[in-house]
């Protein structure tokens, strides 16, 4: 069997190579001669598709039909031939690697590998020698960024939304870099689509072995000048790794969480900043969090904020209420607030403080997101929707009389901007960065006790005015925040910009 590198891709899609000459080869070389003269001809002819001129489609079927002449006798083992295939006179906006490919005389040759063997042999080479376009790519004179995707398009949590917004935020501002996309699954269909975004997966049975070897080694190999995942940071890393820690309330709330769970992130998360050439933050108060507990992290730190998921819409606040009735059968009023049921969200404080509240008032509550672990607080009027959809988590949003977030703490709290952009007013706790989100656009209490949350409720709902101001001002804020300023300032930690 003739194996030749089949991961070639053309601009965002695949284009794969048919391998003719193998194909002839194996009929004992009849017809090759002209396979090559026809492919020679192609080669020059000019034409370029995405950022690979033709020719080199071309020159690599016929570097396919030259192995096959040479090697159509083997039946066994591994051959290596070193092939110097003629390309095209390629216009000067192609970009092909100075590694790669050399300019002679108006002439661009270039050199791949092909590959000779059996079914067997081919399979343990070719995890190693296959060649995609991202490799390609990443030899050229923009640098490459190897990310790991695994969260992007994963059911909304804010670790998960932060992944899909960058990538977001990256398609929209086109900078001057390629983005190798490493996944364990098949790439999600909604991801954000570049033509510098480049999907590999690769597949493994352990997720931290997938984190602390298998991303780093293949990053490594396709030469990036930046790894980038999420707390922990692999030492295969080495001098390219960079971390976004999202918070380190694993170290100002251990209670908050499982003690093993506990346990790894106290000690995998200092390691890993004490690696890592750089580290994100996405909020000030996070940054400032991160350099009181692990000292390592003085002048190392970028802060990257968040923004407001591009599917979050406002919906007309009438049509939103009847639709959240008739679906998920919660009339109006009601408030709401949205949070995996952990601990550190204190969901149980936003219960307790409408339990006492609807006994003065008509009022429902909306609990939105998944359930985790921990106690779980109810109340008559209380509707637990669990995960929804998005259109529908809109239209919860647009036509909630208050949004409550009440967590202990928060390294941002994207809800508080999709509460603002759907013209919901917010209550919130100072409870981490969420005074530092909300501005002057929340009512922002101090106090923890459900009595004095329930008599802000009652005196938020009471004054309509105030309660415009406010989403007028929600609405200004959100604005402030952009998934492309978060991709910039990315972007500048990802090529040592400055601090």
């Amino acid at each position: 069997m003739f194996w030749l590198p089949p991961g070639i891709m053309i601009a965002e899609r695949p284009f794969p190579i048919i391998p003719i000459g193998s194909i002839l080869g194996d009929l004992g070389g009849v017809g090759v001669l002209p396979i090559m003269l026809l492919t020679l001809a192609a080669a020059c002819c000019g034409v370029t598709v995405g950022r690979l001129p033709f020719g080199s489609m071309a020159g690599l079927v016929l570097a396919d039909c030259c192995c096959c002449c040479c090697c159509a006798c083997a039946s066994s083992g591994v051959w290596f031939c070193l092939v110097m295939a003629i390309l095209t006179k390629t216009p000067r906006t192609t970009t092909i690697s100075k590694a790669v490919a050399r300019k002679i005389g108006g002439f661009r040759f270039f050199i791949t590998f092909s590959l000779w063997g059996n079914n067997d042999s081919s399979i343990l080479v070719q995890e190693s020698f296959a060649l995609t376009a991202a490799e390609y790519l990443s030899k050229a004179d923009e640098p490459t960024i190897a990310i790991d995707a695994r969260l992007v398009g994963a059911s909304q949590t804010g670790d998960s939304t932060y992944w899909h917004g960058l990538l977001y935020g990256l398609s929209r501002i086109e900078p001057r870099a390629n983005f190798l996309l490493f996944t364990n699954t098949d790439p999600p269909a909604n991801a954000p689509k570049s033509g510098k975004f480049h999907w590999t997966v690769l597949k493994s049975r352990n997720q931290r072995w997938w984190s602390m070897v298998r991303f780093p080694l293949a990053a490594r190999k396709r030469r990036a000048a930046a790894i980038h995942t999420q707390y922990t940071l692999s030492p295969l890393a080495g001098q390219h790794g960079i971390t976004t820690i999202h918070d380190v309330s694993f170290f100002i709330g251990p209670d908050w969480f499982k003690p093993r769970d506990r346990w790894i992130l106290q000690r995998s998360v200092p390691a890993s900043v004490n690696r890592a050439k750089r580290i994100l933050a996405v909020s000030e108060t996070s940054k400032a969090e991160i350099e009181q507990f692990i000292p390592g992290s003085l002048g190392k730190i970028s802060v990257t904020p968040n923004a407001c998921p591009p599917w979050t819409t406002r919906i007309d606040a009438t049509l939103a209420r009847r639709v959240v009735a008739e679906q998920l059968g919660i009339s109006s009023p009601y408030l709401m607030t949205l949070g995996t049921r952990w601990p550190r969200k204190n969901m149980n404080l936003a219960v307790s403080a409408f339990r006492i509240a609807s006994q003065t008032r008509d009022l429902r509550l909306a609990v939105v997101g998944k359930s985790g672990w921990g106690s779980e607080s109810s109340a008559p009027g209380l509707i637990s929707t669990g995960y929804v959809e998005d259109d529908m988590l809109g239209a919860l949003y647009s036509g909630a009389s208050l949004y409550l977030a009440p967590s202990f703490h928060e390294g941002f709290g994207i809800p508080v901007l999709e509460a603002f952009r759907c013209r919901c007013p917010v209550l919130c706790s100072t409870g981490g960065a969420l005074p530092e989100v909300a501005g002057n656009a929340a009512a922002v209490e101090t106090s923890w006790e459900p009595e004095d949350w329930a008599r802000r409720i009652g005196l938020m709902l009471d004054d309509s005015g105030n309660l415009e101001l406010l989403r007028e001002r929600g609405a200004r804020r959100e604005r402030q925040y952009s998934w492309e300023d978060t991709a910039r300032k990315t972007m500048n930690a990802y090529l040592d910009g400055p601090i």
